[in-house]
């Protein structure tokens, strides 16, 4: 998503009701927790569809990372635009906090 010139067209589709992103807790203090997730560097923000992979996912960045809930069917109801990128990651321009909640 992110070395590809361009950018990579992708057909919106209806999301599952929960999806999830892994991140170091310091990045959901500070970088999403206000402003929601960005794609900063990337075309799409990534998410999982499953806490496993959520978890192996943020382990890149934290060996604790804190796994993010996404309400993505009210999201997606809301407007929030989302594609299916394989079996374990779906995609999204962005999701808007009040969609996003820590698990504790």
């Amino acid at each position: 998503g992110h070395s590809v010139p361009g950018r990579i067209h992708r057909r919106q589709v209806t999301p599952p009701a929960r999806l999830f992103h892994g991140t170091a807790p310091e990045t959901w203090a500070e970088e999403i927790q206000a402003p929601g997730l960005l794609p900063m560097g990337r075309q799409f923000v990534h998410l999982s569809v499953d806490r496993e992979t959520a978890t192996s996912v943020g382990r890149r960045k934290s060996a604790d990372p804190t796994i993010l809930t996404i309400d993505a069917l009210a999201a997606a109801s809301a407007g929030t635009a989302f594609y299916e990128g394989n079996e374990l990651v779906w995609l999204a321009d962005s999701i808007p906090a009040r969609f996003i909640a820590p698990e504790e």
